[in-house]
């Protein structure tokens, strides 16, 4: 009996090492980026399921970049539903096309990166 235990003990342990190796090997270190949603008027229910679904991933541990959300012309209702839906979220923010330049210009240049970052994206990218 204690053979079994001893057993399943150990193939636990080289799983949990396999597991951490892998990870650390697949989302290595911060590589700076954002994710990216343009939110256009009605739009929220496909826009909570990306929020939501950006969240378990961070729980996960597998997104480690801001959620931005980029205002496209959101009617105000929606527009102050978002914001407070968001407000529970960490690292989810909201943005208009403007700010979000600014925002990819700055990481651009905190990572070293040119191109799609900052450069070749216009205000109009969807």
């Amino acid at each position: 009996m204690w053979q079994v235990l001893s057993i399943f003990l150990q193939a636990s342990g080289i799983l949990l090492v396999l597991w951490i190796t892998l990870g650390a090997l697949v989302l290595g270190a911060e590589r700076g980026g954002v994710c990216v949603r343009f939110c256009r008027k009605g739009d929220t229910d496909r826009t909570e399921a990306f929020v939501r679904s950006c969240s378990w991933l961070r729980e996960m541990g597998i997104l480690r970049m801001p959620v931005l959300l980029v205002d496209r012309e959101l009617p105000y209702g929606e527009r102050l539903w978002l914001e407070k839906y968001i407000s529970y979220r960490t690292n989810v923010f909201l943005c208009s096309e403007a700010e979000l330049m600014q925002i990819l210009e700055k990481e651009a240049e905190v990572h070293g990166r040119t191109g799609s970052a900052a450069g070749d994206c216009s205000g109009d990218c969807l």
